[in-house]
């Protein structure tokens, strides 16, 4: 599926009045899916610049990181939309200008396997990024906090595709 590659592990965060646990979303891997076939896995997948060609990106506007393996960034300010025409092909995942695009193809990945789109949940933290590199391979996983609140409004919208067999929260 592509040389880059990015996805999210959604945290919820634990509610203070009830005393819950926190929670992670994960999804169970289609049997037939390459790279991690009927496993349990954050939700994710190739970057391909061509989906977002012709058209504009929403985007997060803002980046807040609390402790990221990536160099010398604490917090990362942008426009709100980018010029989809000019993306480009091979994105460099310790350029703090790319991890935008990268955090958008996490996002649409994000709502194709698990249903969801984190766009419309309301604000959202990430609080870590990571980064793999092997070879020519890159692989983006955001790391992102939502409320209580927003984890209900996420398991409300929740549904498969057919690259999941299963999508649900694991404390």
């Amino acid at each position: 599926w592509g040389t880059q590659a990015s996805g999210i592990l959604l945290i919820s965060e634990p509610d203070d009045f009830a005393k819950t646990n926190r929670f992670v979303l994960l999804q169970k891997r289609a049997s037939w899916v390459s790279g991690g076939a009927g496993k349990w896995a954050p939700p994710g997948g190739a970057f391909n610049p061509e989906k977002f060609k012709g058209g504009e990106l929403e985007l997060a506007k803002k980046i807040i990181l609390k402790d990221s393996n990536i160099e010398s960034i604490s917090s990362i300010e942008y426009e709100k939309s980018y010029d989809t025409d000019n993306i480009p092909l091979k994105l460099d995942p310790n350029n703090k200008d790319h991890l935008q695009l990268f955090l958008a193809s996490a996002v649409q990945e994000f709502k194709e396997e698990a249903g969801v789109d984190l766009n419309s949940i309301g604000d959202y933290r990430v609080l870590n990024i990571s980064v793999t590199q092997k070879d020519d391979w890159n692989y983006v996983t955001f790391v992102i906090s939502i409320s209580p609140d927003q984890k209900d409004t996420v398991q409300a919208n929740l549904e498969t595709d057919s690259e999941s067999d299963a999508v649900m929260w694991v404390p």
